[in-house]
Formats: C-alpha cells, structure tokens, sequence
C-alpha cells in the first residue's frame, strides 16, 4: 500500500512539473507558436546579438545599460537560430528554464526528501511566473538558473553543513555571471556569503572561512578576468564599466516623477492576487513552531533577511516592472515548499496526504486562470498574427525593399523590433533610447545629436505623436527629432494610423 501510494505521489508530482515546465514556456513570446512581437526589451537584446554576429561591438556601438553576459546569451540565440531568431533564443530559453527547474526541485527535495511538495510550490511559483516573466527574453529570466544554483548551494550548506571546494568555487561563478548580467541582483550573494562570514567568525574556524572566501572569490574572479579581457580586447573596456555600473546606478536612482511607495503598493498588490500570501503565512507560522537547532529555522530567518533585501533590490528604481519581481520567484518557492512541508507534519497527514495537500493547488487557480488566457491562449491564438499584419512589419518590410543592408535607419523611442524585422540597423549606437532624462545627460544628448549629423539615416520612424505634439524640452530627444524630421526629411508613409515613416 505504501509502495501504491508513493507511486501516485510520483505519477501527481512529474504531472505539475511537466504543467508548470510547459506552461511557462509557452507563454513566451518567443516561442514557435506565438502571434506576437517580441516586447520592447527582449527586441533590444536581439538587436544586439544580431550586432554581435555581424561584427559590432557592445557599448561601442551598441547603447544599453545591462550587463555583457546577458548580450552574449543573445549571440548564442542568435547562432543557434541560424536565421530564425526567435527560434534559436526559445532554444536558449528551454535550456536555462530546465536548469531553474533542476535546481529549484533539487533545493526542494533537499528540504522536504521527496519530490512531491515541491512540485506544488513549482506550481505554485510558475503561475507567478507567467505573470513575471512578461513574455521572456528578459535579464532576470536568465539570471534564474545561476540564482538557483548558488541558492541550492547555499541551503545545501546549511542543511547538511558539507561543501566541496567546486561547489564554492560555482557559488562565486554564478555570483560573478549575475554581477555581469545586472549587477544590482547580487543580493542572494551578499546576504549568504555574510551569513558564512559571521558564522565561522563566531566559532573562530578561520581556516574554513579563509578556504570560503577564496574558492568563492576564485570562481567570481574568473568571470571578472574573462570580462576584463573581453572589454581589452574590444577596447570598450570604459564604455562598458560606464554604461553597466555608473549609468545603470543613475537610470535606477531617476524615479521619473514616481515615488518608491508607488511601485512597493503595486508589486504587494501583485504579490497578494498571486495566492502565495498563503504559503508565506505557513513559512511564519513554521518559524514560530521550529526548534532552534533546527537548521530548516536557521535557513528560514537567512531566506527572510535574502527576502527583505532582495525586494529593496527589486522596488529601488521606483518603476513598476513586473519582470524585476522574477528575482523572488526562488525565495518564495524555497518559502512555499517549508511552509507546506511544516503543515503536513503538524497535521500527520499520514493517511491522506494528497487529497490534503492538493487542496492548497486552488489557492492560485486565479492567478493560473489570468495568465494562461492572457499570456498563453491569447498570445499564441490572437488573430491576425502580428507577424503577418502589424504596423511593424509593413514598415520592416518597406525598409527593406527600399534600402540596401549597409544603409543605416533611425526608429525613434519604439522599440528594436522594426530593426531586426527589416535586418538594418541604427546609423548609431542609440538604437532604443534608454529611458532617462536626456537634459541631465549633456554629453550623450550631444552624441546623439552629432551622429544625425554626421551619419543620418535614409529613413526614420516615429509615433505619430512625436510630429504632432509641441514639446518644449528634449527629455526623450523628441522635440530635436521632430525639428530634424520638418527641416531634412519628407514623409514617406503612415502606417496604420500609428507610425509614420520619413525618408531623407
């Protein structure tokens, strides 16, 4: 009977896997059944491995503020698609999910020593992620496996109190990648090595702290020199620390006219439709009950401090994204899985544990329910497909019938789809304005202002409100944009209502 029962716990737990694995996967939109364009950032990462393989440089020639790793992630796509992008990043996107999937049921079977309360909390989490992922191709999605791993690393080391010097040494590794993907999602880093710190100072076991610190620097510093290397090579060395750390700390620290409340209320707002407020109260309710040499309560009040500083992290911009929450998908599902592994011990749910603890699976149906027809029927269902009559397209296409591929193209504050669609690219590295306030910037506004000058492209695109509105500063280029537009440029085409094409 027992042997039956485990079998059926077995058969539940690898069907919520295999639901929770696809569907998050076909609510990206890259994948081969999707009817939509690819969104405003996941167009820009495109751009740049279309840029990479063709022979351009990052931050030389191409304008962001997000870390090398993640446009090297968009190169390997890029190869692997060999002409059908979307295709080769869906690819890239199947593999780094296995790998969250690995290491989040790893860390869960290393809690609970089995597979199947973790398979609700994967379930769980993934109807969160459907929400958080935003159709994909985003940094915090690729930073999910190397987050994973070093937490699965973390926890193992709390629990079990074993290590290897290969497991610091990929717990600095990973540490390193995410620093180099974006470097204000360190905070698991940050809070654990420090747990590590205190411990063994406490104890005064130098010898193991000395070993810690040096595998996990050793590993950290590896990806350093290879990114070091990378940018001395290229000789965009300046521009990338420029653009990746000090630019990336001030487009975080410019609140664009919100406030810090205002992003907090919507992310709790969003946190308390998703259904988990549940599984959290479970984890406190757990903390109260646990021993104090129980190590799951000493990796309980680590998980609650990660948690408090990584959502510092993920509302400090003060914009309401929901791809910046993705960041916490790990810690509430590390929150769910010892919040149900404590209540069905307290229950003794010996007899009846599934149609028990299968009853939590309500508690985010809403959640699920929203996302599957908004982000998985709808996106890969929705007629006319956008790949086949959209503004964007017909614009991809008149570009590319009228131009020839080494002739430059401006596509003013859209986004980077009409580039990768049209196979062009900018006449400079300002492809997709960041979104910052331009005045405060007077040495890039006069770059960009240079470049029209000295290397202006045959055609530009523009929203149809950029022509027709007055603007009276250039905070987002576009009162310089329309000037240049009305003086050098004649309109060729407007494009359903919408977008408006100029030609020089």
């Amino acid at each position: 009977m027992v042997k039956k029962n485990n079998k059926v716990l077995l058969i539940i737990s690898l069907i919520l896997i295999l639901i929770s694995f696809s569907m998050v996967l076909l609510s990206l939109r890259t994948n081969p059944f999707s009817n939509r364009l690819n969104a405003h950032d996941s167009s820009m990462f495109i751009y740049f491995g279309r840029g990479i393989k063709d022979g351009m440089i990052p931050y030389n020639e191409m304008f962001d503020h997000k870390g090398i790793i993640l446009f090297f992630v968009q190169y390997l796509g890029i190869f692997l698609g060999n002409g059908n992008d979307n295709l080769g990043i869906w690819i890239i996107e199947v593999l780094f999910f296995s790998v969250t999937t690995i290491f989040f049921l790893k860390m869960g079977k290393l809690i609970t020593k089995d597979i199947f309360i973790p398979s609700i909390a994967f379930f769980v989490i993934c109807t969160i992620g459907l929400h958080t992922f935003e159709g994909g191709n985003l940094s915090e999605e690729f930073a999910l496996p190397f987050i994973s791993i070093a937490l699965y690393f973390f926890v193992k080391i709390i629990l079990t109190n074993r290590y290897s010097r290969m497991t610091l040494f990929l717990i600095g590794l990973t540490g390193g990648i995410i620093f180099f993907i974006r470097s204000n999602m360190i905070a698991l880093w940050i809070v654990f090595c420090l747990f590590l710190l205190i411990k063994n100072t406490m104890v005064k076991n130098y010898p193991i702290l000395l070993e810690q610190i040096c595998f996990i620097f050793l590993g950290g510093i590896t990806v350093c020199s290879g990114v070091l290397t990378y940018g001395f090579i290229t000789e965009s060395l300046n521009e990338m620390i420029y653009q990746t750390f000090i630019l990336n700390f001030q487009y975080s620290s410019i609140l664009e006219n919100t406030s810090p409340v205002s992003p907090n209320e919507s992310f709790l707002d969003f946190v308390n439709r998703s259904g988990v407020l549940v599984f959290i109260s479970l984890f406190f309710m757990s903390m109260l009950y646990r021993d104090k040499k129980d190590p799951i309560k000493t990796l309980s009040v680590i998980i609650v401090i990660y948690m408090l500083f990584n959502y510092m992290t993920v509302i400090m911009s003060g914009r309401f994204y929901l791809h910046y929450f993705t960041t916490m998908l790990p810690i509430l599902f590390i929150l769910t899985v010892i919040g149900l592994y404590w209540f069905s011990d307290i229950m003794v749910l010996k007899n009846k544990p599934i149609s028990i603890i299968l009853l939590f699976l309500i508690v985010p149906l809403f959640s699920f329910y929203v996302g599957l027809t908004r982000n998985i029927i709808e996106l890969n269902t929705i007629q006319p497909s956008e790949y086949t009559e959209s503004a964007p397209v017909e614009v991809a296409q008149f570009i590319e019938e009228n131009s020839d591929e080494d002739e430059p193209i401006y596509v003013h504050n859209i986004n980077a789809n009409i580039y990768n669609l049209s196979d062009r690219y900018s006449n400079s590295r300002f492809f997709v304005l960041p979104s910052l306030n331009y005045e405060m910037f007077p040495n890039l506004l006069a770059e960009f202002k240079n470049d029209f000058k000295n290397c202006p492209p045959k055609f530009v695109v523009v929203k149809k409100d950029v022509m027709s509105s007055s603007w009276e500063d250039d905070e987002k280029l576009n009162k310089y944009v329309q000037k240049v537009l009305q003086q050098e440029y004649t309109i060729e085409r407007e494009f359903d209502q919408q977008l408006l094409l100029f030609e020089k």
